[in-house]
């Protein structure tokens, strides 16, 4: 009986850990073409403020490299520059997640960026954060250490 009762556990512990497995949001590695292919374009949020860190516009390219705009009807730029992407990955659920080192050419500053992309490529968020040294590790939008900010494609 005691036999059993040790298979029998041993059975449900083997299911529910198989259960646990599938049910995780798995992330798997996304190759550069198809990220930098969802990831340019033009986002707006013309909910923002519109100021330094606010930006209402950007304009993303398939190199790494993109452009700021204070608002979104501006064809000057407040700020250009390159982001050099360390993790390019998908979920389960079809969203695109990045981490990066993001650069500002035209004022020099450098932080790291975690942003997803909807599984639609039509909505962007990202935390972005204004110590040098910190890394993001984990999605976290309301750590007050980071500067969240969601763009909808135009």
């Amino acid at each position: 009986m005691k036999a059993r009762t040790l298979v029998a556990i041993s059975i449900f512990i083997l299911a529910v850990l198989i259960v646990v497995n599938s049910c995780a949001t798995k992330r798997k590695a996304i190759s550069e073409e198809d990220f930098f292919k969802t990831w340019s374009g033009t986002w707006i949020n013309t909910e923002l403020k519109g100021v330094t860190g606010f930006e209402q516009k950007i304009i993303t390219y398939p190199d790494g490299t993109w452009k700021y705009y204070t608002f979104a009807t501006d064809t000057s730029t407040q700020c250009e520059g390159i982001n050099t992407f360390s993790v390019m990955e998908t979920d389960s659920e079809g969203n695109i997640w990045y981490i990066c080192k993001w650069k500002c050419l035209s004022h020099g500053s450098e932080r790291f960026q975690m942003g997803k992309i909807s599984d639609s490529g039509n909505t962007m968020e990202f935390i972005k954060h204004h110590y040098k040294e910190l890394t993001i590790k984990e999605w976290d939008p309301d750590d007050i250490r980071y500067t969240y900010r969601i763009y909808y494609r135009q």
